[in-house]
């Protein structure tokens, strides 16, 4: 297949109305999602799995799916959170998970690629890599796209899970690859952003970002925004193949990755503030404390910005301005999430359970 082509089909897969089929809302991963946010938060409903959630939450219009680290990949209904099915990895499962038609792709901490059917949970194939997977799988056309703590980047076949390339790195590779008009990209713990073309995964481009890079790169009219160690948040023009700005904001790691909206990014740290930057300079425009470090990424819509924290609180704010519309105490801390979706909050908690948050009957968005 022409790289055209097949960049057409990668970057095609975004967030459709009412679903949310990959972690960050689709493979540019902005974090972005439509449709209204409830401000005024109650929980709908509640799922206990008896395993810490680290695996953050993906939907199609009627289910969410999740793993949970004793293995467990689960389905449950979007409006009871009834169990639809269970599947045994036997390894533990920290990755979300990516839907694409009839398929759901997920690793786990042994380094397995998983393929399961969406509406069962039968496993169709798995990819073996040789150490743990953290991130979320990325879908280019006819290839799934995985880092591994192997240091490498697989393309892997979607018909029958067989390896097409790699590409490695010089250290783990911990976030999601996201897939642009310039490549795929991934940033590594070796402090670079790796840009590779899609079919081949032959190296296109490498810039130099300073620090581990632990997020995921969300992509917005040709520019990445992405989280270091360090304590920064790095703009890269992918068209250029160079830094446009840095913004040194934190003396703490940055692993929430970015979402990104009109004129801002937003992300947290683990110094307990979300931040929201001008996209044009770095410059921080407002930022706010949580109850606890944030690991997890936040989402943004409807002129809100929606974010969990260690603390185990979840908060909705005003994009414009980092003021506080609504929260809820969750009672253990934010491990995987929030996904937004048709005006449900999914989150899940390091006491292993799964909440679907929905706004507070009688009280207006």
């Amino acid at each position: 297949m022409m790289m055209n082509a097949l960049l057409a089909i990668a970057l095609s897969a975004s967030a459709a109305a009412g679903t949310w089929e990959h972690h960050r809302g689709g493979n540019d991963q902005h974090g972005r999602c439509s449709g209204a946010v409830p401000a005024t938060l109650e929980r709908s409903w509640k799922v206990e799995t008896g395993s810490a959630i680290r695996s953050t939450p993906v939907l199609d219009s009627k289910t969410v799916y999740f793993g949970t680290t004793d293995g467990a990949v689960l389905a449950l209904d979007r409006a009871s959170g009834a169990q639809r099915w269970s599947t045994s990895l036997k390894e533990p499962v920290e990755a979300p998970l990516t839907l694409d038609g009839t398929g759901a792709y997920i690793g786990d901490t042994s380094g397995a690629l998983h393929r399961l059917e969406s509406s069962t949970g039968q496993v169709t194939w798995t990819f073996k890599t040789e150490a743990k997977i953290l991130g979320a799988p990325a879908i280019a056309g006819p290839l799934v796209l995985i880092g591994s703590y192997d240091r490498n980047l697989y393309g892997v076949r979607k018909t029958d899970g067989k390896e097409a390339w790699r590409y490695a790195t010089e250290h783990h590779l911990h976030a999601s690859p996201s897939v642009t008009e310039e490549g795929a990209l991934v940033g590594g713990c070796d402090g670079d952003l790796h840009i590779v073309e899609v079919d081949s995964g032959k190296l296109k481009k490498r810039i130099t970002i300073g620090a581990q890079v632990g997020t995921s790169a969300a992509v917005a009219e040709g520019e990445a925004y992405v989280g270091h160690h360090g304590g920064g948040l790095v703009a890269v023009d992918l068209r250029a193949g160079e830094v446009a700005w840095k913004s040194q904001v934190s003396r703490q790691p940055i692993v929430s990755s970015p979402a990104v909206s009109g004129s801002r990014v937003f992300f947290g740290s683990r110094d307990r503030h979300l931040r929201a930057v001008d996209r044009a300079t770095g410059e921080v425009a407002w930022k706010f404390r949580t109850g606890g470090r944030i690991d997890t990424a936040p989402v943004t819509c409807d002129g809100k910005v929606v974010t969990g924290s260690k603390g185990g609180r979840i908060s909705v704010l005003s994009a414009d301005k980092g003021e506080v519309l609504g929260s809820h105490d969750l009672g253990s801390p934010i491990t995987a999430g929030p996904v937004v979706s048709a005006g449900q909050i999914f989150v899940g908690t390091a006491d292993g359970a799964l909440h679907c948050m929905t706004a507070k009957q009688g009280r207006g968005k």
